[in-house]
């Protein structure tokens, strides 16, 4: 009996080596933690800058189809998802209900009722309880900022502007995740320095939103 219980007091942790255990894994889970942080961080910065390159690409597509930029704003710069959905989908709303051609010609351009872009679940607010869910990036933020070369000149500055629709902004973007707006032009100071974006369409949101490096745009 009691070699039994000497042998079984070897085989325990002592206290010593208990308190080693968890400082190991505390300084694992420090280093580890951040780390896996930055790398999501990352991938779902691709994976909104593919997003809205996408979106970018359609109303390059419906342009050439209709031979100008649909609509897809409202006096603000900002996507608005009951202009957007119709235009570049085809659709009434983000659930996929159809549209009627009369509609989509005397509301939205889309006369065709063509699909430009196919709304996949990533691009849905898996969160939402609406029968018809917000458009999100893969960050979640629904404030998306949109400008258009509406003069045709090959680049987007102040010059572009379509009454009730595009203005001259660059606006700020705001952050799902800190509830900060972000700055576009601070993110890309090329903005002002070269006049402009050389682009037809372009996209940017906050991204992360931590700071303005964050943003997430289709042209850098």
């Amino acid at each position: 009996m009691v070699t039994s219980f000497f042998h079984a007091r070897r085989r325990a942790f002592t206290l010593i080596e208990l308190l080693t255990v968890i400082a190991i894994v505390g300084i694992l889970a420090a280093i580890l933690i951040p780390a896996v942080t930055q790398a999501r961080a990352a991938a779902n910065k691709a994976k909104s800058k593919s997003q809205l390159t996408q979106w970018a690409t359609a109303m390059t597509s419906f342009k050439q189809e209709y031979g100008y930029y649909p609509s897809i704003s409202a006096g603000n710069n900002k996507l608005k998802i009951d202009y957007f959905v119709p235009a570049l989908t085809g659709k009434a709303n983000t659930k996929g209900d159809s549209l009627s051609s009369v509609t989509a010609a005397t509301t939205y351009g889309n006369i065709k009722l063509i699909a430009f872009y196919t709304l996949s679940g990533s691009d849905l607010d898996s969160s939402s309880t609406a029968d018809s869910p917000p458009i999100v990036d893969a960050f979640g933020n629904t404030d998306i900022a949109v400008r258009v070369d509406t003069n045709g000149d090959g680049k987007i500055d102040t010059n572009d502007v379509r009454a009730g629709v595009y203005t001259a902004e660059w606006p700020t973007v705001t952050s799902v995740n800190t509830g900060e707006e972000r700055i576009v032009t601070n993110a890309d100071p090329t903005i002002a320095t070269a006049g402009g974006v050389h682009a037809g369409v372009v996209f940017y949101s906050a991204g992360k939103g931590s700071s303005d490096s964050d943003i997430v745009r289709t042209w850098q």
